[in-house]
């Protein structure tokens, strides 16, 4: 969907539905005006809101975009630094709009991109909390005392923040403390400056 790069653009608009246009097929009247933007060879159809007069051409920032389920985009434009509600927009588009859409902001890319990212770092945390276990077991079983790789494991741990990875770093320095009680100690106070 490439109409997504004009959000929060400033764009031009060629109006041709002025506010009290008839429709093509004459079913209804234009209670906003309507238009295009010229995109490479093809035209993007738009919606101008905030404007309640007749108007040829307009300037303004595109608020939104309107997703169709046949793929037949259209855009939210605004004049500058003017805002509405999904429930006004969905209001003021009715005449010729139904349900077959959904209304597409920045705020709803950003968070689609929070959660993809969150996605990935919930995977690499998981990867890396994996082979964490497995040394942790190791050294467990061989009841090894290599503090230098125990405090490697600790700080490796205080670098992912999630339940598992608190809950695996209080169980090493418990472990830590049978070997020696004064690194244990250490990452203990770093433990609470992390997390607390």
């Amino acid at each position: 969907m490439d109409e997504i790069k004009y959000i929060g653009n400033n764009l031009k608009i060629i109006i041709d539905y002025p506010i009290g246009s008839l429709s093509n097929d004459k079913s209804f009247i234009y209670p906003v005006n309507f238009g295009y933007i010229k995109a490479d060879s093809q035209k993007i159809k738009t919606y101008i809101l905030g404007v309640y007069k007749p108007l040829k051409e307009f300037n303004g920032e595109c608020l939104a975009i309107i997703k169709k389920n046949n793929d037949d985009n259209k855009l939210i434009v605004v004049p500058r630094k003017q805002n509405y509600t999904d429930e006004q927009i969905e209001a003021l588009i009715s005449f010729q709009e139904n349900n077959d859409y959904i209304i597409i902001r920045r705020n709803t890319i950003i968070n689609d991109e929070l959660i993809n990212l969150a996605s990935f770092l919930n995977q690499t945390y998981q990867s890396q909390l994996n082979m964490i276990k497995k040394q942790i077991v190791n050294i467990v079983i061989n009841n090894s005392n290599d503090i230098f790789l125990i405090e490697h494991l600790l700080d490796e741990l205080l670098n992912i923040p999630t339940c598992e990875s608190e809950r695996l770093y209080n169980y090493l320095c418990g472990y830590l403390d049978k070997f020696n009680k004064e690194s244990a100690k250490y990452y203990k106070l770093e433990y609470k400056n992390m997390w607390n």
